[in-house]
């Protein structure tokens, strides 16, 4: 397999040209196999205020604009990516992963799932009735660890699995 590791700079509201750089850098490389991005080279670290008004609009979704962007270049240079990027699922956000094929087809993602730990800080609008963002859950499943119940980007999903392929943890 060829790997090629990309520690892209990430400047926060650029993200036009954050996504640009890696356009970029993937026509200049070598052809590969998979191309890995730093995570939330996209928005940038900084990008996060601690206003969640302010950062659940920095937040992408999977199937949001950026990431359709992404799976293009996928296409283009007929190589896989994968990527942390902040992700938002509904007015929560989170450290999401994705990786995408050659063909920009979802290879595995965390997929929408609820903050944990020190992530339950991205806090949604004071004016929110949803749950706690405090509760770990992935698809509903509190009693596993977070995205580590099912996750419908893996072929052996079922709400009884571990699912390393999609998330990286085990319970």
């Amino acid at each position: 397999m060829r790997l090629l590791l990309l520690p892209l700079p990430s400047n926060a509201g650029r993200e036009d040209e954050n996504l640009a750089g890696l356009d970029r850098a993937l026509g200049e490389a070598p052809p590969v196999d998979l191309a890995v991005v730093a995570e939330a080279f996209g928005q940038g670290f900084e990008a996060i205020t601690d206003d969640p008004r302010h950062d659940l609009a920095v937040g992408w979704e999977e199937s949001g604009p950026e990431i359709a962007q992404v799976r293009e270049m996928a296409r283009r240079h007929r190589t896989a990516i994968g990527f942390g990027f902040i992700e938002r699922a509904g007015d929560v956000l989170h450290s999401g992963a994705i990786v995408v094929d050659r063909e920009g087809a979802t290879l595995a993602s965390t997929g929408g799932c609820r903050p944990a730990g020190a992530e339950a800080r991205w806090t949604r609008p004071s004016t929110s009735t949803a749950p706690s963002p405090s509760v770990s859950s992935c698809a509903g499943n509190e009693s596993r660890s977070p995205c580590a119940a099912t996750c419908g980007s893996c072929p052996s999903a079922s709400p009884s699995s571990t699912l390393t392929c999609c998330c990286g943890l085990s319970s």
